[in-house]
């Protein structure tokens, strides 16, 4: 059971690195989605995981929640 709860935690990983990936290439993470990524990330933890998002959380919580003004 403990290796079926590492690949899920290993697949949410990675798929919050690909989300936080996706948002900072893009500039901005609005609010809703911000909210999104949270209770991901809290499920992240709920399944055991360690300091690996800690850096990409803060990278996020840096983000403007609307994207930039047109010029």
């Amino acid at each position: 059971m403990d290796n079926l709860r590492l690949g899920v935690l290993d697949a949410h990983l990675q798929g919050l690195v690909n989300t936080c990936e996706e948002y900072i290439k893009r500039g901005y993470i609005t609010m809703v989605e911000l909210q999104s990524y949270q209770e991901r990330l809290n499920v992240y933890h709920k399944l055991g995981g360690n300091g690996h998002m800690d850096i990409w959380d803060e990278k996020i919580r840096a983000l403007p929640h609307q994207p930039p003004k047109s010029k």
